[in-house]
């Protein structure tokens, strides 16, 4: 558990497990050969996908009400986004609240967050959201294991 959380190989004590008979979970294998994604991965490439997807969103949305004047002009060429969370359903509030989950270790509310952008920003982030989604399913499979292998 510790090597996959720290996001080092664990490809060999996995297969000393299922030597021994252990049925190891899909999401767990997934990730065994070349570590997870860290956290701190996670968290350092999350502003650069969150800045692509914001640039999507608003140049594909509907209602450029929020894109006129100098301030719109700004924050589209600039890339400028809320970093601290805040209250919406606009991309830039579901980024700001995804990020602060993010930083509290909070992936699946990450990943809640993210499903709730738009189709365009969403596949803009489908890169990171795939290495999320990688190390929340890793880390679950290794926590139900390790409790399963303690109750035997």
């Amino acid at each position: 558990t510790t090597r996959a959380r720290d996001g080092q190989p664990y490809a060999e004590p996995l297969a000393v497990l299922t030597a021994n008979g252990v049925d190891v979970p899909g999401p767990l294998v997934e990730g065994a050969q070349d570590g997870l994604p860290t956290a701190s991965a996670l968290i350092s490439s999350f502003p650069d996908a969150a800045r692509d997807a914001l640039a999507v969103a608003r140049a594909n949305a509907a209602d450029a009400s929020d894109a006129g004047g100098v301030g719109g002009f700004l924050r589209n060429q600039l890339g400028a986004r809320s970093v601290t969370p805040r209250e919406g359903n606009d991309p830039d509030a579901i980024l700001s609240r995804a990020e602060a989950a993010l930083r509290n270790g909070d992936l699946n509310t990450v990943l809640t967050e993210v499903e709730m952008l738009p189709e365009a920003a969403q596949n803009e982030m489908s890169d990171w959201v795939a290495m999320a989604r990688l190390r929340r399913d890793a880390l679950a499979a290794a926590a139900d294991l390790t409790q399963t292998l303690n109750q035997e």
